[in-house]
């Protein structure tokens, strides 16, 4: 599997996702109608499988969905493999049904280099995205106003004060 930050912008924008003998016309009609209620202005340059594209699709494009956008959901089905033969070829032995989740070219927006640079610096590193979401919380920590906690006293030390307090 490769890493998220080796794939953005590896595709130029305006190439199809699939073959137009690959693609369902069902699926685009579907995703059509859900575009004409979410976003009545793209309408008219919406194109499905050229830019209303999965998320990984649009990373491919050097485009990132932007935070709190929902998906586009529509059916799907992915083929289940049997072994690779001596020829090389895998049998297809049947279709499971999946749901694909898509974005408009409005939901979008282009990658900030910054961001891109950031990511592959840490993927250098060896970090993951959750080790880097830790070290930018901790480093907002140590930049925030101290505050001194509360002292507490520890139970046994409360215990033998509740009965020096009995017996006085």
């Amino acid at each position: 599997m490769s890493k998220r930050s080796d794939i953005i912008g590896t595709v130029p924008m305006g190439t199809p996702y699939l073959p137009e003998s690959q693609q369902s016309t069902a699926n685009a009609k579907l995703v059509l109608a859900a575009v004409v209620e979410r976003f009545p202005d793209f309408l008219s340059e919406a194109i499905p499988y050229v830019n209303i594209l999965s998320f990984n699709e649009w990373l491919k494009r050097g485009y990132v969905v932007k935070k709190g956008e929902k998906a586009i959901r529509c059916a799907g089905a992915r083929p289940i493999l049997g072994e690779v033969e001596k020829d090389g070829y895998q049998e297809v032995l049947g279709m499971v049904p999946v749901n694909a989740c898509v974005f408009a070219a409005p939901q979008v927006e282009p990658v900030a280099k910054e961001e891109e640079a950031r990511a592959q610096a840490w993927e250098a590193l060896g970090i993951t995205r959750s080790d880097a979401q830790g070290i930018v919380e901790c480093e907002q920590r140590q930049n925030s106003p101290k505050v001194e906690a509360p002292r507490y006293i520890n139970p046994p030390q409360a215990s033998s004060l509740a009965l020096a307090s009995l017996f006085q």
